[in-house]
């Protein structure tokens, strides 16, 4: 009986755990965020490309450096419902607090 049971439960046991860690991971990220105001000093984009020829592959990362010496990196986050940061990238200016 016991025996069943378990062979019953096994796969929601899993999917509860599964459940709750993606759960957990997300309260951490949103509760561990730091917001703080900039001044974009310059931004910039960096390009690199793996293979050659037809197997070529490029990925590009948007930049954003602070007048304080920082440098961020400008990315979409599923995790913190951020999106198109390409658009993002082109409207910084220089000088501009964000």
């Amino acid at each position: 009986m016991e025996e069943e049971l378990l062979d019953l439960l096994g796969p929601w046991i899993v999917l509860g755990l599964l459940f709750a860690f993606v759960l957990l991971h997300c309260l951490w990220c949103r509760l561990t965020v730091s917001k703080e105001v900039i001044t974009v000093s310059d931004k910039g984009t960096i390009v690199k490309t793996f293979g050659s020829g037809e197997n070529a592959n490029t990925v590009s990362q948007y930049m954003v450096y602070t007048s304080n010496g920082q440098a961020i990196k400008n990315t979409n986050s599923l995790w913190f419902w951020k999106f198109h940061s390409d658009e993002l990238q082109g409207k910084l200016k220089k000088g501009k607090k964000i």
